[in-house]
């Protein structure tokens, strides 16, 4: 990324390729940025909109998230939304109504991330915060897409050991400590807020993390997708009219 032109100012990221190629669709005049080593992106105009967006895909997990995130502020990103998915709800289950999305106002950040960037080990309970414009910019978004969805805002905290967090029995002989470990999340984010949503999932946490050390404008949007068989097999697309709407009033 790094090696091209310059990005536009605002653009949407996105874990999985196949969500992103959808969002792309709904572009138009778009052309490709980047595509290397998996990671893709690519420009195009909302339509009605007067300037461009970038539309990007990050690997699985906050490494990969925070190393695209720093390419694309490196290259002129000022403003940046996540569009994701859910861990809470794998199998359909521990929620009444879906489709549902969580705008997450603030997460825990990955433990190695913060620890590379340098934080002390006393700071490794901060919620680092989604920027209150991109948060009020996807509550009007919406205000207009209530019909057959729900939207909430939410805090979370980050998963780095996929199967572990979300299936502690795979943890073998560690699933007391994984448990231990959820309650302490749990516990950490409804005491910051006492009518908190709780969500989680592997990416937001890094992009409010690199979005502090950055300076730059961050939000998070998780959809409460099934992903069916323990994978990512379903990309989730309802979130993207709310996530592109919202990037026309920023």
């Amino acid at each position: 990324v790094t090696g091209g032109p310059p990005v536009p100012a605002r653009g949407v990221v996105c874990g999985s390729p196949e969500r992103a190629s959808v969002v792309v669709d709904l572009l138009e005049n778009t052309h490709v940025h980047t595509d290397f080593r998996g990671y893709k992106v690519t420009i195009g105009y909302i339509p009605g909109d007067q300037e461009p967006i970038f539309v990007a895909n990050h690997e699985i997990g906050s490494s990969g998230a925070a190393f695209l995130l720093e390419e694309l502020i490196a290259r002129g990103a000022e403003t940046v939304i996540r569009l994701g998915s859910s861990d809470l709800y794998i199998d359909g289950g521990g929620k009444d109504a879906l489709p549902h999305v969580s705008i997450i106002e603030g997460e825990l950040g990955p433990l190695g991330l913060l620890r590379d960037y340098g934080f002390d080990m006393s700071e490794w309970d901060t919620v680092f915060r989604a920027d209150e414009y991109v948060l009020n910019a996807m509550e009007k978004a919406a205000s207009t897409r209530t019909h057959n969805l729900t939207i909430a805002r939410a805090r979370g905290y980050s998963v780095d050991a996929y199967f572990s967090i979300n299936f502690p029995s795979t943890a073998a002989y560690n699933e007391e400590n994984v448990l231990k470990l959820v309650e302490h999340y749990d516990a950490v984010l409804n005491s910051t807020h006492s009518e908190v949503i709780l969500d989680r999932d592997m990416e937001c946490g890094a992009i409010y993390v690199v979005g502090f050390m950055r300076k730059v404008r961050v939000g998070c949007a998780l959809q409460s997708i099934v992903k069916g068989g323990h994978v990512h097999a379903n990309p989730g697309t309802f979130g993207i009219p709310l996530v592109l709407e919202a990037l026309t009033y920023l």
